[in-house]
């Protein structure tokens, strides 16, 4: 179910920090629940707070998308970025 989950996830998260938490805190119990069905102690790089450090650290991006109507000059520097972010 874990990996089911896992593979569901976008390469590249759009959307508020707040809705990100709960989603990492989802697949870390998932883990858990995992690791306590094989009878296996959870490893410490699995736990919510490495998870959340690695994913709400300061290597994340925020990224300001473009108003409606913005010019189309905003519109391409927005898109280089997303696709420099995407290649990494």
């Amino acid at each position: 179910r874990c990996r089911d989950i896992w593979e569901c996830l976008p390469h590249i998260f759009v959307g508020q920090v707040s809705q990100l938490a709960p989603l990492l805190q989802l697949l870390c119990y998932e883990v858990t629940l995992s690791c306590e069905g094989l009878q296996r102690q959870l490893p410490p790089w699995r736990s919510y707070s490495a998870t959340a450090g690695r994913f709400l650290s300061s290597a994340c991006v925020d990224v300001v998308v473009p108003r409606a109507g913005a010019l189309q000059s905003e519109v391409a520097a927005y898109r280089a970025l997303c696709a420099s972010l995407a290649s990494e």
